[in-house]
């Protein structure tokens, strides 16, 4: 790990459903490698509380029908999650040596967490195990918000396949952000890294020096054309048996870097392209 670090900490969104907390431990173990803070923030709905305040609003409950849903009794329900989730945060960080943190704000997720993170942030995206909550709208605008924020993305997908492996990169030249990253986390973590260059560029040697001076066993796999079919793209590093792969935002579409890290089932870490930049 050099000793400029290419980022400060992971802001992390805390999942409603405790089933996604392994997420969370893959999450923590990657602030780790990195050596840097890791921020858990559970959203309480604040819509939630406004809608089932309005006098129109019901609920079906088994066996007694439609009735006017309880604010006392919601109030109860938000706050138990909150008290889960922390406990939940606080096991999965124990055995953490970096800064962890929690914090527990009322509002919309996608506000709230894009508003805490800045360019030198992670913002970390658990993807749920239930199906259907993949398409609600809760989801689905916290995940277009984080590619809209300035931050670097982590997707965590609900299945996570391995915790050991190689480190792969998906590198559009040799001055790739994606890169830089890669040899940090491949370096902390002791893994083969594995480059899978774009567009045919004449990688070789720019990589395997600057493997060499981080002391990175590096692979270099075949180049891809700059045409290349996204959904094989997806598949072929399926094959490598990676435990985290890392990309330049626009490489793939957002759809795209979601896809992969679900069917690889393993963290993306998604960076901005100018980040490299950014730190010199």
């Amino acid at each position: 790990m050099s000793d400029r670090r290419l980022f400060k900490r992971m802001v992390l969104g805390l999942p409603q459903n405790a089933r996604d907390y392994a997420a969370v431990a893959a999450a923590a173990d990657l602030a780790e490698l990195l050596g840097i803070g890791l921020d858990g923030t559970f959203v309480e709905d604040a819509a939630l509380l406004e809608v089932a305040g309005l006098p129109c609003v019901r609920e079906l409950r088994p066996l007694e029908g439609w009735r006017p849903i309880s604010l006392t009794q919601l109030a109860r329900e938000i706050e138990h999650a909150a008290a889960t989730a922390r406990r939940l945060f606080d096991e999965a960080t124990r055995l953490c040596t970096v800064d962890t943190s929690f914090s527990l704000v009322r509002g919309a997720a996608a506000d709230v967490l894009v508003g805490q993170a800045t360019a030198d942030d992670i913002l970390v995206i658990v993807e749920p195990k239930n199906p259907g909550e993949r398409v609600t709208r809760q989801f689905t605008e916290l995940l277009a918000a984080a590619f809209r924020a300035a931050a670097a993305v982590m997707i965590v997908p609900s299945r996570i396949a391995r915790v050991r492996g190689p480190v792969v990169t998906i590198a559009e030249n040799p001055d790739d952000p994606s890169i830089s990253a890669a040899l940090d986390i491949a370096a902390a973590a002791g893994e083969l890294l594995i480059a899978v260059p774009l567009n045919g560029f004449d990688s070789s040697k720019i990589l395997t020096e600057r493997a060499a001076a981080a002391g990175v066993r590096l692979k270099i796999a075949s180049a891809l054309p700059r045409k290349f079919d996204q959904p094989a793209l997806v598949s072929n590093i399926g094959g490598l048996k990676p435990r985290l792969i890392i990309i330049s935002r626009g490489t793939l579409d957002d759809a795209g870097d979601a896809s992969l890290a679900s069917f690889c089932a393993v963290p993306v870490l998604v960076i901005e392209p100018d980040k490299a930049a950014s730190t010199g």
